[in-house]
């Protein structure tokens, strides 16, 4: 069951489809084309989830973006992505400062556990980015990584 977070107004749930848009700049530069082909195949899979994100008006806001900015972009593979490319984008995304509002998204729906397990390649990449962020960021996302203390 998800756990309603104080962290709601880490983000701007609105912002969420910019930031998506503005990783086409980042393409050649900060991030390669597969990584940015993966991290987009990853965001649709996360928005065609059907993840139950309905304990948090930020959430489901912030999904219902995502679904209509992802739906915006092309991708070659249609939601197949690999962990591994995902992984080392986000942590050059955010090593760069790049798309804070989309990982303070990401986080506050790993901080309040929702529930990926019908999806656990979605799962571990989710995961694996609550880690890059969390290390990146700890002051900006605490308490946010791979195990939430209890």
């Amino acid at each position: 069951m998800a756990q309603h977070s104080a962290a709601g107004s880490s983000f701007d749930p609105n912002a969420i489809s910019g930031e998506i848009q503005s990783l086409h700049s980042d393409e050649g530069t900060t991030i390669d084309t597969t990584e940015y082909n993966d991290f987009l195949e990853f965001l649709q899979r996360l928005a065609h989830s059907g993840v139950d994100v309905s304990h948090e008006p930020n959430l489901e806001t912030a999904m219902t973006d995502l679904d209509s900015a992802v739906n915006s972009v092309a991708t070659p593979s249609g939601a197949v992505f690999s962990d591994q490319q995902v992984t080392s984008c986000v942590q050059k995304l955010v090593s760069e400062g790049h798309c804070t509002n989309l990982f303070a998204f990401l986080s506050q729906m790993h901080q309040d556990s929702v529930d990926f397990s019908h999806d656990t390649e979605l799962q571990t990449t989710m995961n694996n980015i609550s880690v890059e962020v969390s290390s990146h960021h700890p002051t900006i996302f605490p308490g946010i990584g791979p195990v939430l203390e209890t």
